[in-house]
C-alpha cells in the first residue's frame, strides 16, 4: 500500500502527533495534527493529517507559533511529504 513518509524530526513533541506545515505566500507555519503508523530510524509513516506535496518543518520547529511566517533558509533542505511503499512490520 502507499503512505505518507516525513523525517522523524519534524514531529513535535506532546500528548498527540503533530507537525507544522508551511504552506501560502508568504510561508506561514500551521500546527497540523497527525496520525502515526510505522517508524524507522529517521522517517515515521503518516497515516492522516497530511497530503502528498505538503511542506513540512524540521528544523527549528520548536521555536515556531502557529501563523508565524517562517522562510526557507538558503541552502536548506525542502522536505516535502513523500509517498511510499510502506514496509510491513
Amino acid at each position: 500500500r502507499q503512505s505518507l513518509v516525513i523525517p522523524i524530526a519534524a514531529l513535535l513533541d506532546g500528548q498527540r502527533p503533530a507537525v507544522y506545515v508551511a504552506s501560502g505566500k508568504p510561508l506561514i507555519a500551521t500546527r497540523r495534527q497527525v496520525e502515526v503508523g510505522a517508524t524507522t530510524d529517521n522517517q515515521v509513516e503518516i497515516t492522516e493529517g497530511l497530503s502528498e506535496g505538503e511542506q513540512v518543518i524540521t528544523l527549528g520547529n520548536r521555536l515556531v507559533l502557529p501563523g508565524q511566517q517562517v522562510a526557507i533558509a538558503a541552502g536548506a533542505p525542502v522536505k516535502s511529504v513523500e509517498s511510499a511503499a510502506a514496509q510491513p512490520q
